[in-house]
């Protein structure tokens, strides 16, 4: 039990500004996941949502984060989740793009997702992205 709590302790994440900064963007991102479901990538997180919330908030106000954005929008209980999730689109980002072409084709404008998802998959270089394109439009764009 001692190991444990040490283990836990050990992988606590500072989540204040001046921490914060010696991140890059892709670690950030990896901890907000951890801090959200508590393991993540072989490594055991303390659970603590409002530090995920925090390191995300982050993300966005210092370094205008897309995929931050998309995240706050998607989990954030916030009025402004639409329109970081459009602001996340706007600036390119891969996944949010995805998520925008599943809405159309749940609103029934099944053409537009479909033209959504077949250029995304032209210039997309993200292999998991591609994986996800495709699985979509083989299952009818269930997310």
């Amino acid at each position: 039990m001692q190991s444990y709590q040490k283990t836990k302790r050990d992988n606590e994440i500072d989540v204040t500004p001046a921490a914060l900064d010696k991140l890059s963007t892709a670690e950030a991102l990896r901890h907000a996941k951890g801090l959200f479901t508590a393991f993540y990538h072989k490594r055991e997180y303390e659970q603590n949502q409002y530090k995920a919330l925090r390191n995300l908030d982050y993300l966005v106000e210092k370094r205008d984060e897309p995929r931050a954005k998309y995240i706050l929008g998607l989990v954030g209980e916030r009025q402004n989740s639409l329109l970081l999730i459009n602001d996340a689109a706007n600036a390119v980002d891969v996944y949010t793009k995805i998520y925008l072409a599943s809405e159309y084709a749940c609103n029934g404008d099944i053409e537009r997702a479909d033209d959504l998802l077949n250029r995304l998959y032209k210039v997309s270089f993200n292999r998991k992205a591609r994986e996800k394109i495709n699985d979509m439009m083989k299952n009818a764009y269930s997310v």
